[in-house]
């Protein structure tokens, strides 16, 4: 996964916490990624991480904590292998919890769950 997609699948998981609407399975992985992620930042990520947890309906700390992701995942590729691993372990746990966000003209978009998933057009 790219490190912008995997910034966000991050940040996502990490706002079911504070989603009234989540499944109480969701909020538990979610607090657990989070309390994973939290023990390994430092810095300027870790800063932004409890930015968001102080204000989580600001969208400036949601992408404030994307972009410092990234440049972490590309300043340490084995850290964003083990935080895709996380990632996947809490959706797993907590259920499945996709985002799509085109943008443009024509644009087509999909989303599938599953084990043999056939998407054809």
């Amino acid at each position: 996964m790219d490190p912008a997609s995997l910034a966000a699948a991050g940040v996502a998981t990490l706002k079911l916490i504070w989603d009234a609407g989540a499944a109480e399975a969701a909020k538990s992985a979610a607090r657990d990624f989070y309390a994973w992620l939290k023990g390994k930042l430092a810095g300027a990520p870790a800063e932004s991480l409890a930015k968001l947890e102080a204000e989580p309906a600001e969208e400036r700390n949601v992408e404030r904590l994307k972009a410092d992701l990234e440049e972490l995942f590309e300043k340490d590729p084995g850290f964003a292998e083990e935080l895709a691993k996380k990632l996947a372990q809490a959706q797993r746990a907590g259920g499945v919890q996709m985002e799509l966000v085109l943008t443009g003209d024509h644009n087509i978009g999909v989303q599938a769950v599953g084990s043999t998933v056939k998407i054809t057009r």
